[in-house]
């Protein structure tokens, strides 16, 4: 037993006992900046425990640098150290403090994925949902039949990883799109100068008002979804064969309802007119002297 402490006590620096305090900054940020409810997110951060990588990692010898990962036997979700402080996870606005705000949305998707595999550990997979069947039955074993050569328990979890990574990078997407055509940079969080805020105004006829609007009504099922995912280092074409869309719909159907997503950029869009973001553009306008509506 001391053998087996010790070796954990090398390859890991656990910071704390499970609370959602370590991850609540960071779950608190996705929700403010992409428009998701994180209680479910929360709930599963309460069953995991934080911890930064120790001698080993450092070393080499348990992993190459990788930002974050899941730990199933300890479950424990490893954080590089440079993004823990006082025993909680970055959020976004420390990335903004370094100068790095775009960084946030990769690094947000990244512990999201390895949050889900810790969903997948502590809720799902304990559950008797019929998407917990659904996931042990036909996804697991339509993994056996077209891609054999990998661990079709591994592709399972994986497959729900990437797609929470997705979800991230794909609303990052969007939200940033909408924001910038009525001049405002996501990112820095500023609005465009005066001349170009003129300029949006003549050719989108505000003087109508503002309204976020999209045409693009492409599933977010299908945006969403992995083209591919990653197991033990070797990439799984999911289009080749091409994973069922009623799978892929399934799986996707349990993020909307966990996190109350859109189904497109049209109603996502539309989502953004009952949110923070249209008063902060109206701000843009007003306090750059042009009147609206």
């Amino acid at each position: 037993m001391k053998t087996i402490l010790a070796l954990i006590s090398i390859t890991f620096c656990i910071q704390t006992s499970a609370s959602v305090a370590q991850f609540s900054s960071l779950t608190s940020s996705l929700q403010s900046r992409y428009l998701i409810k994180v209680n479910h997110l929360n709930d599963v951060a309460r069953k995991v425990r934080l911890a930064t990588p120790s001698l080993l990692q450092r070393w080499g010898v348990l992993g190459k640098g990788v930002e974050a990962h899941y730990n199933a036997y300890l479950n424990l979700v490893v954080i590089r150290k440079e993004y823990v402080t006082n025993g909680r996870v970055y959020d976004f606005n420390d990335f903004k403090r370094l100068n790095k705000p775009y960084h946030f949305s990769t690094f947000g998707s990244t512990v999201f994925h390895e949050l889900t595999h810790a969903d997948m550990d502590v809720f799902i997979e304990e559950s008797n949902s019929s998407f917990a069947y659904f996931l042990k039955g036909d996804l697991k074993k339509w993994f056996k039949k077209n891609h054999r050569r990998f661990n079709a328990k591994i592709a399972v979890h994986e497959t729900l990883g990437y797609t929470a990574d997705g979800i991230v990078e794909v609303l990052d997407n969007d939200i940033s799109t909408l924001l910038l055509n009525f001049g405002y940079d996501f990112y820095r969080g500023k609005c465009f100068k005066k001349s170009a805020l003129l300029r949006i105004y003549e050719r989108r006829n505000l003087k109508e008002g503002i309204k976020f609007s999209s045409d693009d009504v492409r599933p977010y099922s299908e945006r969403m979804f992995p083209h591919s995912i990653w197991v033990k280092g070797k990439d799984i074409n999911l289009r080749s064969p091409r994973m069922p869309d009623n799978y892929r719909k399934f799986i996707f159907s349990y993020f909307q309802r966990s996190y109350e997503l859109a189904s497109s950029k049209s109603e996502y869009a539309k989502k953004m007119n009952d949110s923070k973001y249209l008063n902060i553009i109206k701000r843009c306008y007003t306090d750059a002297g042009i009147e609206l509506e």
